[in-house]
């Protein structure tokens, strides 16, 4: 298992109770599965398109269904304007080193009894879900669209994630627990 994906020098996560951002702080992480959020009870918050990724490529229409509930994320952003924009709470998690975070996070799934594929993945979403892309695109970097891609309506969001693969479907939200807990600090918006 290892570490992989291009990470931020720092990430924002939103809370709209101060608890649930203090509980991040200690190192309580809540990764939900990619398809969980087809379902979520917030319209705002949910997205159809989940788990599928759409390119026009080469003249031809790709459309890519391959995400399960084996892939859990844990979504946040790349920028405070972006965390504010959202809507989702008040209090923003300032994360100080994203790339320690997933190391921390990839320690906890290698001393896992449960069987994982790989280590955690750093992704910056990608708002082109039925655009137009340039170049070939491998069968892997197709399969990633399917937890990478976005629509453009979506853009204003600038989200980035962490994800893992499990072997086994553990339930829509999967709780992590990172000794130490996570570098960063608390801001409270109005």
């Amino acid at each position: 298992m290892k570490t992989i994906g291009e990470y931020p020098k720092s990430l924002f996560r939103v809370f709209d109770k101060l608890e649930y951002a203090q509980q991040f702080l200690d190192g309580y992480l809540r990764f939900g599965t990619v398809l969980g959020y087809t379902e979520i009870e917030d319209k705002g918050r949910r997205d159809q398109t989940e788990g599928t990724g759409h390119i026009v490529n080469e003249g031809s229409d790709t459309k890519i269904k391959f995400c399960s509930n084996i892939f859990y994320t844990l979504c946040c952003h790349l920028t405070l304007e972006a965390a504010l924009e959202t809507g989702h709470g008040i209090y923003i998690v300032e994360i100080f080193n994203p790339l320690h975070l997933a190391e921390d996070i990839t320690r906890v799934l290698r001393s896992s009894s449960a069987k994982h594929f790989g280590g955690i993945e750093g992704v910056s979403i990608q708002y082109d879900k039925g655009e137009v892309v340039e170049g070939k695109l491998s069968s892997y970097e197709k399969s990633r669209l399917t937890y990478c891609q976005k629509p453009v309506s979506y853009t204003h969001e600038e989200e980035f994630r962490f994800v893992f693969c499990r072997k086994e479907f553990a339930g829509t939200y999967l709780f992590i627990k990172v000794a130490g807990g996570v570098s960063g600090v608390i801001q409270q918006h109005t």
